[in-house]
């Protein structure tokens, strides 16, 4: 890393080309006790897409080291409807916030519409069914929590 808190990049640093240098696509740029606790910078439209091929999903939590919490960026078309999360741990906790667009997201038959620099806390066991709502894709982080 640069002296100057930048990111010194290298070429073929295994950065979302699949490769699983998750090490290379992150900076310690503090080191925290033992350093485990090091705070930790990641170039986020650096770092490939997931393996759906059909929308934006960016698997952050692998590249921060935050297991067993979950982080992901997400963009989805206007009207799409993301699949229900299948994986989803019982009694975990689900938040997402809007970076653009809105969400309308249907948690146990109530219905409530989440726009720019707005999140919505999904209880645990509850089963979510979010949908891009407007004309423009909405890109939001989604974060889990056991």
């Amino acid at each position: 890393m640069a002296d100057d808190g930048t990111r010194s990049g290298r070429e073929g640093d295994g950065i979302g080309d699949g490769s699983g240098a998750v090490a290379d696509a992150t900076d310690e740029w503090m080191d925290g006790a033992g350093g485990d606790a090091a705070y930790r910078r990641l170039d986020v439209d650096g770092w490939g897409d997931g393996p759906d091929p059909d929308r934006v999903k960016r698997v952050l939590d692998a590249a921060l080291g935050t297991a067993p919490y979950e982080f992901d960026l997400r963009e989805v078309a206007p009207g799409e409807r993301l699949p229900e999360p299948g994986d989803r741990p019982t009694g975990a906790r689900e938040l997402v916030f809007v970076l653009a667009g809105a969400l309308s997201v249907e948690v146990d038959e109530e219905t409530r519409r989440v726009g720019p620099n707005e999140a919505v806390l999904v209880p645990p066991d509850a089963s979510p069914r979010p949908v891009a709502a407007g004309d423009d894709p909405c890109r939001f982080l989604a974060l889990g929590a056991p």
